[in-house]
C-alpha cells in the first residue's frame, strides 16, 4: 500500500511538473503569475500586468524574457502626462531613430476595456495615429506609463470633446465613400512633403486643393 502511494505521488509530481510549459512563444504559464520589475535610475517600478488584455500580457512578457528592455531609454517624456519606451534605437550608443522603429511591421489587436483605462500609474502600449492605423492597434513593442494626476471637470470635458472629435474623424475617413480621397491626399501629400512651395507644379497644387 505504501508502494503504491508512493507511486502516486510521484506521478502527481511529474503531471504538476510537466505543466509547466509554454502557452506561447517565449511565454511560460508560471509567467503570468508574476509582477515585472523594472529598475531606473531613479528607482524600482513593479509592474502588474493585467489578466483581462491577455495579448498585450504576453507580448510584454515575451519581450521582458527575451531582455529586449534591458538597458533602454525612455525617449519621450511628458512632463504630467507620460513617460514612453520601447523603440529599439534608444538602447546604448545607438541615436533614437523613429523611422528606424521596427512596429511598423509589427502591432497587436486592440484590447480595449471598459473598466481599464489610462489613470495615473497606468501601463499602456503606444499606438501610431489612426491616420494611418484606422483599427487603432497597438505598437508591438512600445509602452507608456501614464503620469497624468486626477481629472477635475473642466479637464475631463476638454477630453471629452478631443475624443469625439477623434471618433467622428475616424468614421469619416474610414468611410467606404470617403477613403479614396482620404488615400490620395495622404500619398500626394508624402509626395509634396520634401519639396519648396516654388518646386510643386501648379497641377499637383491644384489636385492638393481639391482634394
Amino acid at each position: 500500500m505504501k508502494r503504491v502511494l508512493k507511486s502516486m505521488v510521484f506521478c502527481f509530481l511529474i503531471t504538476v511538473l510537466g505543466c509547466e510549459k509554454e502557452i506561447e512563444e517565449g511565454v511560460m504559464k508560471s509567467d503570468l503569475s508574476k509582477d515585472v520589475e523594472m529598475v531606473t535610475d531613479y528607482g524600482t517600478i513593479i509592474l502588474r500586468l493585467s489578466d483581462e488584455t491577455p495579448i498585450h500580457r504576453n507580448n510584454f512578457i515575451k519581450l521582458v524574457n527575451a531582455k529586449y528592455y534591458d538597458s533602454i531609454t525612455f525617449h519621450r517624456v511628458k512632463e504630467d502626462y507620460f513617460i514612453q519606451a520601447g523603440n529599439p534605437t534608444t538602447k546604448p550608443g545607438k541615436t533614437f531613430n523613429a523611422n528606424r522603429d521596427p512596429e511598423v511591421g509589427y502591432t497587436i489587436e486592440a484590447e480595449f476595456r471598459p473598466n481599464l483605462f489610462h489613470k495615473r500609474g497606468a501601463l499602456a502600449a503606444a499606438r501610431l495615429v489612426v491616420n494611418t492605423n484606422p483599427k487603432r492597434n497597438s505598437s508591438g513593442l512600445e509602452f507608456s506609463i501614464i503620469q497624468k494626476g486626477t481629472y477635475i471637470d473642466s479637464t475631463l470635458a476638454i477630453d471629452l470633446e478631443r475624443l469625439n472629435k477623434n471618433i467622428a474623424h475616424n468614421n469619416v475617413i474610414n468611410d467606404p465613400r470617403h477613403k479614396e480621397f482620404f488615400n490620395n491626399y495622404m500619398e500626394l501629400t508624402k509626395k509634396l512633403g520634401p519639396l519648396k512651395d516654388e518646386e510643386v507644379s501648379p497641377e499637383d497644387m491644384a489636385l492638393y486643393e481639391n482634394l
